[in-house]
C-alpha cells in the first residue's frame, strides 16, 4: 500500500506540474509536424529539460541502488539496470538533440549524436521485453535467437550512415528540401518511434499469458505482482503509443499542441520510471515463473490420447489419490510440477486431465479442495476455539484475501458466517 501511496502522489504532483507550467520549449514532433518553422526560442534549460535531465539522473540513481538489493534473479537485475540505463541515456541525447541553444560545433558530435539517440531509443523497447520475459518464463537465458532483436537497431544505424543523416538533418535544420530526402529523415523517424511501441505491446502480450499460465501451474501465488506488472507494461505501451502518435499525426496539427503532445511524453517516461523501480522493489522478486504449458493441439498426444475418448482410470485415480488421501493441497505453495512428481504423472498430462476431465485449471482444482477442507474444520467441535486465520492456514491456503474469495465464491457465504450458522449453510448446499 505504501508502494502505491507513493506512485499516485507522484502521478498526481507530474500532473500537476504539466498543467500548471507552460514554459516554451520545442519538441520533436512539433518540428517534424513544420519542418520549414525555425526552432522556437527558450531558457537554456526549461522545465521540461530539466524534468528530462532528472530522468536521467534518477535512473543512474536507480542503476546504483539496483547494485546494492539483493538479487534472487541475476539476469532480470541486469536487464533492469540496462533498461534504466537506456532510458536515462535517451532522455539526455534528447535534450541535446532538440535543446537550441545547446551549440554543436564538432562535426564528429553532430554526425555521433543520432547514433546515440537511435541505439537508446531502440534498447529501451528490446531490454523492456527482455525484462518482462526473464521474469516470467522459466530458466529464462540469453540466447542466439534473441540477437534477431538488433535488426531494426541495424536498418536504422544502415540508414544513418548510407544516408548521411547529422543531427541537423534529423532535426529537418539545414536539409536540402528535396522530397526524397525529407523521407529518408521520416522514415528514421518512423522505425525510431514505432519499434520500441511494438516490443511493449509484445511484452504485454508476454504478461497477459503468464498471468494465464499462473492458474495452470500455481496453486497459490501474489496477485499484486502479476497485476503491477500488467499496469507497468500497460503504461509504456501509452507513453511509446502517445509518442508514435504524436509523430504520425502531429503535422496535421496546430504546432502548439503537438508541441504539448510531444513535451507530455517526458512526465509519462517521468512517472513510470519511478513506477518500475517500485515494482522492482517491491513485487518482481515474489514472482514466480512458469513453464511452457501444453497447447490444445498439444493434449492428446500428452495424456497418451486417453482425453480424445476415456480417461484412463489409473491416471484419473492418481490425481484423485493426491488430493483426497496424501491432501497434497495443504502445501500452500504447491505447483502443478511438484504435484506431478508426487503422483508419478508429467506436469503436461495432469495439466491435460484437470482442464478436459474437471474442466477447470489446477488454481482452481487445488483451491476448491482447500475450501471443502476449511469447511470440515468449522465444522469440527474441537475447533471451535481456532480462529479463521488458524483454519484457512491448516486448509493450505496462504492468503486471506484469497481465502475470503474462493470460500465465497464455492459456499455462497463468508467462512464467520458458515461457521456462525452451519446448519443452515448444510441444508443450503443440500
Amino acid at each position: 500500500m505504501q508502494a502505491q501511496r507513493y506512485f499516485l502522489h507522484l502521478l498526481i504532483f507530474t500532473c500537476t506540474i504539466c498543467v500548471a507550467v507552460n514554459a516554451p520549449a520545442q519538441s520533436l514532433d512539433s518540428v517534424l509536424a513544420n519542418p520549414s518553422l525555425p526552432i522556437a526560442k527558450m531558457p537554456f534549460f526549461n522545465l521540461h529539460d530539466f524534468v528530462s535531465l532528472l530522468t536521467a539522473a534518477i535512473c543512474v540513481l536507480l542503476v546504483i541502488y539496483q547494485f546494492f538489493l539483493p538479487k534472487t534473479n541475476p539476469l532480470s537485475a541486469l536487464l533492469l539496470s540496462l533498461f534504466f540505463l537506456s532510458l536515462g541515456a535517451a532522455a539526455v541525447s534528447n535534450v541535446l538533440l532538440w535543446n537550441a541553444y545547446i551549440s554543436i560545433n564538432s562535426v564528429f558530435i553532430n554526425q555521433l549524436i543520432p547514433w546515440v539517440f537511435a541505439i537508446v531509443s531502440i534498447s529501451k523497447g528490446i531490454l523492456l521485453y527482455l525484462y518482462v520475459a526473464s521474469l516470467t518464463q522459466h530458466d529464462f537465458k540469453i540466447n542466439y535467437t534473441h540477437v534477431l532483436n538488433v535488426i531494426p537497431l541495424l536498418i536504422v544505424l544502415v540508414m544513418l550512415g548510407f544516408f548521411q543523416i547529422d543531427a541537423d538533418n534529423l532535426r529537418f535544420i539545414g536539409i536540402r528540401r528535396s522530397e526524397s530526402e525529407i523521407e529518408q529523415v521520416v522514415w528514421v523517424w518512423h522505425l525510431l518511434r514505432a519499434t520500441p511501441f511494438i516490443y511493449a505491446v509484445v511484452a504485454v502480450i508476454i504478461t497477459l499469458y503468464y498471468h494465464n499460465n499462473l492458474k495452470e501451474y500455481y496453486s497459490s501465488y501474489i496477485v499484486n505482482g502479476p497485476i503491477w506488472l500488467s499496469v507497468l507494461t500497460i503504461g509504456f505501451v501509452i507513453n511509446w503509443g502517445w509518442a508514435l502518435a504524436t509523430h504520425l499525426w502531429g503535422r496535421y496539427l496546430p504546432m502548439s499542441i503537438a508541441d504539448s503532445l510531444g513535451i507530455a511524453d517526458n512526465y509519462i517516461t517521468f512517472v513510470l520510471l519511478n513506477g518500475l523501480f517500485i515494482y522492482s522493489f517491491v513485487y518482481s522478486h515474489k514472482l514466480e515463473a512458469t513453464k511452457a504449458l501444453p497447447k490444445n493441439a498439444e493434449v492428446a498426444d500428452s495424456a497418451s490420447g486417453s482425453l480424445s475418448g476415456f480417461l484412463s482410470g489409473d491416471e484419473l485415480t492418481k490425481i484423485k489419490n493426491g488430493m483426497e488421501v496424501d491432501h497434497l493441497y495443504l502445501k500452500n505453495n504447491l505447483n502443478i510440477e511438484e504435484f506431478s512428481k508426487c503422483i508419478g504423472l508429467s506436469y503436461r498430462e495432469v495439466s491435460s486431465i484437470i482442464n478436459k476431465h474437471f474442466q477447470t485449471n489446477f488454481y482452481e482444482f487445488v483451491n476448491l479442495y482447500r475450501v471443502n477442507k476449511a469447511k470440515e474444520l468449522l465444522l469440527n467441535p474441537d475447533y471451535a476455539d481456532r480462529t479463521i486465520l488458524d483454519i484457512f492456514l491448516e486448509s493450505g491456503f496462504n492468503s486471506k484475501s484469497a481465502f475470503n474469495r474462493f470460500f465465497k465464491r464455492y459456499v455462497g457465504v463468508t467462512a464467520a458466517e458458515f461457521r456462525k450458522n452451519p446448519p443452515l449453510q448444510q441444508k443450503r448446499e443440500d
